[in-house]
């Protein structure tokens, strides 16, 4: 598909919190979460602030318009691709569209959900949008504020993830470029869903039902089951993403995975070589579906990632969703 990201954008909330703060506050031996966790700093958003889930999409967005040198009126679609809406109703798509000075455009405006796959769900379904000429030139945003979803008490989970927000403006490939999509695949096993989830916030368990419980409103995961059977799952997947990538990444310049956690970015290394892998799970912790953006964009402005590089986007999300796309960036 002649498809091209044209621009990328971030925001990361004020407040860096060390892990070394975590440390005292748990009573944990110093260093002890870089080797749990693999994370030293992370953001936090502040709300009272302003540093809200549409308005951190605001900046990411703004700052991916600029880079592919593009106004948000150029824009016909806006995505918000991530795992926390930022109210039940309605989604939150609209509300940057309208923090963008859009909101009385009409430009369509929807959300997809798929934990931290949403970025690369989002990019795949648009690809199919441009490529058959529905959209010409469209804004995908994520943002995460995961400390209002995290339990305290759960401090394995609690100083793993960050807070961040990501865009990116997706556009039609000119007839002198090499920019496309080449291949995309994402596989779901519906019987490993409850690894991962938060039971509270639907209709199952209403927020006003009176036997809610605090716990139910906060994110649970079993790491080392969803590791171990992503690692089952893992071989097949990546041949089905592209045939051969399995047993190395020979035909890839780089690798850019969801940054799930130290264990997942060790077991990542048994297919690829660490100098082609970008990692950003050190300073900025797990995002969700943020950090699938999040590291497109530090590749990117790092200029680690060059025009004419084939990308690896690899990772996965709750659901159980493995999933993958190759492109020429």
């Amino acid at each position: 598909m002649n498809v091209k990201i044209l621009g990328t954008g971030r925001y990361l909330p004020k407040t860096l919190l060390h892990s070394h703060e975590l440390e005292a506050r748990f009573g944990f031996e110093p260093g002890s979460i870089m080797r749990l966790n693999g994370v030293e700093t992370r953001h936090v958003a502040n709300q009272r602030a302003g540093e809200t889930t549409s308005q951190m999409c605001t900046w990411a967005a703004q700052e991916a318009l600029a880079n592919a040198d593009l106004a948000g009126e150029d824009l016909d679609l806006i995505i918000f691709a991530s795992a926390g809406q930022e109210q039940a109703l309605p989604d939150t798509a609209p509300f940057v569209q309208a923090k963008l000075g859009l909101g009385d455009s009409g430009i369509t405006c929807f959300s997809v959900n798929s934990s931290c796959l949403s970025f690369l769900t989002a990019l795949d379904i648009v690809s199919s949008f441009i490529q058959c000429g529905r959209y010409q030139q469209i804004l995908i945003v994520c943002a995460e504020i995961s400390y209002a979803s995290l339990n305290p008490n759960d401090k394995k989970l609690y100083t793993l993830f960050g807070d961040a927000a990501a865009a990116a403006v997706v556009g039609v490939t000119p007839d002198c470029e090499s920019s496309k999509i080449h291949r995309a695949h994402f596989s779901t096993f519906g019987e490993a869903a409850h690894m991962a989830e938060i039971l509270g916030g639907g209709t199952r368990q209403h927020p006003n039902c009176p036997n809610i419980r605090f716990e139910d409103n906060t994110f649970r995961m079993d790491g080392r089951k969803l590791l171990r059977y992503s690692l089952l799952k893992a071989s097949t997947i990546f041949e089905q993403i592209w045939p051969g990538l399995s047993t190395g990444a020979t035909d890839i310049d780089w690798v850019i995975p969801h940054q799930p956690s130290r264990q997942g970015m060790l077991a990542l290394a048994r297919y690829f070589p660490v100098e082609k892998t970008i990692r950003t799970l050190q300073h900025y912790g797990n995002c969700v579906s943020v950090s699938l953006p999040l590291s497109l964009d530090q590749a990117i402005r790092s200029k680690q990632l060059q025009r004419g590089d084939r990308v690896l986007l690899f990772g996965t999300g709750a659901g159980l969703t493995l999933g993958g796309m190759v492109l020429t960036y």
